[in-house]
C-alpha cells in the first residue's frame, strides 16, 4: 500500500503475521494482508483514546506489556541483590 483512501490514515499496529499495513478511519480498521484485506470495527477509536483502545480492543497487548514489565522488575531485583 502506498497511499490510503480518503478519510483513512496509515496506522501502527501489531496485527496478524503477514500483515503489510494497517489503515484506519474512525472505528474501522483494515489490515492489508498482501493478497486480501481484513476489516473489523474497533470499539474504541485509537486516535481518540489510545489507552482505552488497548484496554478494550487489544487486552492481549496490555497483558504482554505487564508480563514484560514484571519480568524486567524481577531481573533488576535479582541484579541488585547480588
Amino acid at each position: 500500500m502506498t497511499e490510503p483512501l480518503d478519510g483513512w490514515y496509515l496506522s501502527v499496529g501489531l496485527g496478524k503475521p503477514g500483515c503489510v499495513a494497517h489503515i484506519r478511519n474512525g472505528h474501522l480498521h483494515a489490515l492489508d494482508m498482501g493478497e486480501f484485506w481484513l476489516l473489523h470495527r474497533d470499539n474504541v477509536d485509537p486516535a481518540e483514546d489510545p489507552a482505552g483502545h488497548l484496554l478494550v480492543d487489544a487486552p492481549g497487548v496490555v497483558v504482554a506489556l505487564a508480563v514484560v514489565g514484571f519480568l524486567g522488575l524481577l531481573v533488576v531485583a535479582a541484579a541488585a541483590s547480588e
